[in-house]
């Protein structure tokens, strides 16, 4: 996580491993839905985003995830916010592969060979 003076980037990081489709406290909660309400509660009125970072592309069911959340048409990690909460943090999702972020941030590149 890093936190700024007006936002809170919440970076979930992805080498080797996928999204997982349950919390270890809530096996009908995925990770994803987690992690984006978890940054949401730790921005004390920032700005937020999280950003899944990930080495290989992304599995089928990972980008049906990301998409229906984005989208608003998957609920099912929230289904204790109303609807415009889960639209707002929908819309928070962004991801990036390693390499991208390597290629844009220069001197990152010779640590991540």
């Amino acid at each position: 996580m890093i936190e700024c003076e007006r936002a809170v980037i919440w970076v979930e990081g992805k080498r080797n491993d996928w999204l997982d489709y349950s919390t270890k406290w809530d096996v009908t909660r995925d990770q994803l839905a987690r992690n984006l309400e978890a940054a949401w509660l730790c921005t004390k009125g920032k700005d937020f985003c999280l950003v899944i970072c990930h080495e290989h592309p992304l599995k089928h069911h990972e980008e049906l995830l990301i998409e229906g959340y984005r989208r608003g048409t998957w609920s099912g990690g929230w289904p204790h916010l109303n609807v415009d909460e889960r639209k707002m943090l929908g819309s928070r999702t962004g991801t990036v592969t390693w390499s991208r972020l390597a290629a844009e941030w220069s001197g990152l590149k010779k640590h991540l060979r």
